[in-house]
């Protein structure tokens, strides 16, 4: 369900505020009926007029002026193209409304008030806006967006290429300590064998997951210092400690604790 709600945030962005000004206009509309008694017919044919003239200039703004606005950065352009369509179809929706309530003869004389073509204007000015602001909300959340992924991409591209400058570092430094150690016939040639196949198994397979247990990388660190401890012959005393909580319980980027343990021996 939150999954569903996340994908569709602009569209019951867009729907709760038609709810909201129908709401209200609605309310506006039957107030200012005259009889005791609520003519529905006239009610739902001024909201009806009044709602398919604001979705239409809302939504040519939304989806046509300010697209092309931010494309091309012409504000007097844009300006002049909206303005031009927004009294197009204001003076349609004021001529529509007199036919369908008044029949052109005159009789409601609000109808041909300058207040009352101000207030249509003005209304429909506000949504707009309003749509307008949802239009920049929206591209500026999606703009976030980008940016956070290509920071990640970016991020990944520098783990990766970390991984790639550690993995034949430490290859072609334990092949030296190997051969050596076939060199002079060690008893640990074998040894060292099987922990290098454990650490390469981990850096080919198991760092390749943008996390991994912390129990593996510690097993990682701890293959690594049994190969620096034969090549050191037990010359240097080297103690690896482990405090604090469960590692298995932790996850973390696979191979960042290498480069440290490297520099370090």
């Amino acid at each position: 369900m939150q999954p569903l709600i996340h994908r569709n945030r602009v569209v019951l962005l867009h729907f709760s505020f038609w709810c909201v000004y129908l709401s209200f206009f609605l309310y506006q509309v039957i107030s200012h009926q005259q009889s005791a008694e609520i003519d529905w017919s006239t009610v739902l044919t001024v909201v009806g007029v009044q709602l398919v003239f604001a979705l239409i200039i809302g939504y040519l703004n939304y989806f046509i002026f300010l697209p092309a606005f931010l494309k091309n950065k012409k504000l007097g352009r844009y300006l002049f193209q909206f303005f031009l369509v927004f009294a197009i179809l204001i003076t349609c929706r004021l001529a529509l409304g007199r036919y369908l309530f008044d029949g052109f003869t005159g009789g409601n004389g609000y109808l041909y008030t300058t207040r009352y073509t101000i207030q249509v204007a003005t209304t429909n000015l506000f949504i707009v806006i309003f749509l307008g602001m949802i239009r920049f909300a929206v591209d500026w959340f999606e703009f976030e967006a980008r940016q956070k992924n290509v920071e990640n991409e970016r991020l990944t591209a520098e783990l990766n290429f970390l991984k790639a400058q550690i993995n034949p570092h430490f290859l072609f430094n334990t092949l030296n300590n190997l051969y050596y150690l076939a060199y002079t016939q060690s008893s640990n040639t074998t040894e060292v064998i099987a922990k290098l196949s454990q650490m390469m198994r981990y850096m080919i397979y198991d760092s390749n997951y943008p996390l991994v247990p912390l129990s593996k990388e510690i097993e990682y660190m701890e293959n690594y210092i049994s190969l620096e401890r034969l090549r050191l012959n037990e010359q240097i005393p080297i103690k690896l400690t482990i405090e604090g909580g469960n590692p298995q319980d932790f996850l973390i980027a696979p191979l960042i604790f290498i480069t440290f343990l490297e520099n370090a021996f």
